[in-house]
């Protein structure tokens, strides 16, 4: 009876530890079953997201977690859970079509066109590289996925773009653009740091250059150079299309037109006119010494540019018509034009302390005086004339109200009545460069011993206006 007690007891343990070893096996069968199902559906947790078409950049666009058809999954732009930068499915050019880390079988990992690729081993990135860390690559951009870059090429391995530079994200580079492959500029070139195209520069979008054009390979403009940075040809200028320089040629390469000088931009030569194409000036030269004392004396190219811009003869007559410096002083005296050599210096001078004359009760023997001064603080002469204006005057058609002007001292005007409506003072004064003029006008009302009851009571007032000319 006790052996049976002692088997029944023995195969009452034997049942207890069976049992528990069968729980312990169905915990971890629980346990893979739920990896397994955690793995399963990890996509589609990954996919459907808290929040999707999120706005990152507040300019009332989606850029993050993109849902294209409303069901609430991610398709563009996928991040993962807690970051806000683009993981999967990367839509770099917003055009709502995935370029890098795509997941080509849907299992929710990037498998195609990777970003931060290190081709070669080295440890540092040679394409789709993201020097920003916002989740998008900045250079070495590979488009089609072909292992190849295609747009902000880094070329000396300083992790900024040198060629194919794509500035508007437009798949289509605009700056510095190779277009043999051999990764040197070709269309649009920049200096690096520069905004400013100084090598075959296609300013119209037609893709071809038209200005700062490279024709021989040197890597230095020679045709259509725009010193100016103003789109628009200065110096050695294709005017019809030939591939050759018609007007402002620069024979020496010294960066100054010498041959056929168009100052007006009209693409006809005005100076150093070459009229019988052996590529020499034979009308209308520039720094032309007419009696021989080793001076100049006709087109004169005061400040090295080129262009005359004293004693300067526009038609070609020999006999100067525009900045005429009659006394040699190097100062134009006549005709002043300031801007003729298209420099586009434009020159103001200014009319100060002048007051408005506003006198009332006038009678016989009156006198009155105003004054002001005329500035001109630039390098050059300026042509300028005075006028009357606002003119309110109340006498008598007799008029004995006169004026008389004096410049610096020196009377220039006398003996003039006073006018009954706005009008010229004095035309065409010239001031030359860095000069002041102080004008004085005295009025007076001349007692002519007769009866002047007319015009007791009666009144002037007026003001000058200064125009440059």
């Amino acid at each position: 009876m006790n052996k049976e007690v002692l088997n029944n007891n023995q195969n009452n343990s034997y049942d207890e530890e069976k049992e528990s070893k069968k729980k312990k096996y169905l915990i971890i069968i629980l346990i893979l079953l739920m990896l397994l199902l955690s793995s399963c559906v990890g996509y589609n947790v990954y996919q459907i997201n808290l929040m999707t078409n999120i706005d990152t950049d507040g300019d009332g666009k989606a850029d993050l977690n993109i849902d294209l058809n409303g069901d609430g999954v991610c398709e563009i732009n996928c991040s993962k859970w807690g970051s806000n930068k683009p993981y999967l499915n990367i839509d770099y050019f917003n055009d709502k079509i995935p370029t890098f880390n795509l997941d080509k079988d849907g299992d929710g990992k990037p498998d195609f066109n990777l970003v931060n690729q290190d081709t070669n081993g080295d440890g540092k990135c040679d394409l789709n590289c993201d020097s920003n860390k916002d989740g998008r690559p900045d250079y070495n951009i590979d488009l089609d996925g072909d292992g190849k870059p295609d747009l902000n090429i880094d070329v000396d391995g300083d992790r900024e773009p040198d060629i194919n530079i794509d500035t508007d994200k437009d798949r289509i580079p605009d700056k510095n653009i190779d277009l043999d492959g051999d990764n040197i500029c070709d269309l649009n070139c920049y200096d690096k740091g520069s905004d400013v195209c100084n090598l075959n520069c296609d300013t119209d979008g037609d893709g071809k250059a038209n200005t700062n054009i490279d024709t021989d390979g040197d890597r230095k403009p020679d045709l259509n150079i725009d010193t100016d940075n103003d789109g628009k040809c200065n110096l050695n200028c294709d005017t019809d299309g030939d591939g050759k320089p018609n007007t402002n040629i620069d024979t020496n390469k010294d960066g100054i037109p010498d041959l056929n000088i168009d100052v007006d931009d009209d693409g006809i030569c005005d100076f150093n006119c070459d009229t019988n194409g052996d590529g020499k000036p034979d009308k209308n030269l520039t720094n032309q010494d007419t009696d021989g004392d080793g001076k100049c004396d006709l087109n004169c190219d005061t400040n090295g540019d080129g262009k005359p811009d004293k004693n300067i003869d526009t038609d070609g007559d020999g006999v100067a018509d525009k900045n005429i410096d009659l006394d040699g002083d190097g100062k134009c005296d006549l005709n002043c034009d300031a801007d003729l050599d298209n420099d586009k210096n434009t020159y103001y001078i200014s009319l100060q302390d002048v007051k408005t004359l506003n006198t009332s009760n006038i009678v016989p023997g009156w006198s009155g005086t105003q004054s002001f001064q005329v500035n001109n603080n630039n390098p050059v002469s300026v042509r300028y004339s005075l006028y009357w204006i606002n003119v309110v005057n109340t006498f008598s058609e007799a008029n004995n109200l006169e004026f008389e002007v004096t410049r610096n001292g020196k009377v220039i005007l006398s003996g003039r009545k006073l006018p009954y409506q706005d009008e010229s003072i004095i035309a065409n004064e010239v001031i030359e460069a860095n000069s002041t003029y102080t004008y004085v006008i005295n009025y007076r009302f001349i007692e002519s011993g007769n009866n002047q009851d007319v015009d007791q009571n009666k009144n002037f007032s007026a003001n000058v206006k200064l125009e440059t000319n």
